[in-house]
C-alpha cells in the first residue's frame, strides 16, 4: 500500500495521477473498526473512514515518482 488519506480531494489526485500515468493501483476503503471494503464514495466524509491506494510491488518506484510531486504525505506500508 503507498497511500491512505481521510480526505476524498487527496484520494482523487493521487488515484488521477496514477491513471494518468498509466500505473497499477486499486483503491480499498477502510472504516474505523479495521474492516476493508470496497470503494465507495458512499461514506465520504464520515468519521474514522480513510481510502487506501496500493499499488503493486513492481511499480512502487514508479508510483513514488510520480506521486512525489503531489501534495500528499506518501505511505507505504505492507497491505495483505
Amino acid at each position: 500500500m503507498i497511500f491512505r488519506t481521510g480526505q476524498i480531494v487527496e484520494f482523487d489526485m493521487v488515484c488521477d495521477a496514477l491513471k494518468q500515468a498509466k500505473l497499477p493501483y486499486f483503491t480499498r476503503q477502510e472504516t474505523a473498526n479495521g474492516s476493508i471494503v470496497g470503494t465507495s464514495v458512499g461514506f465520504a466524509g464520515l468519521p474514522g473512514v480513510s481510502w487506501l491506494v496500493i499499488v503493486p510491488e513492481p511499480a512502487l518506484e514508479d508510483a513514488a515518482r510520480v506521486l512525489a510531486e503531489l501534495p500528499v504525505e506518501l505511505k507505504r506500508e505492507s497491505h495483505g
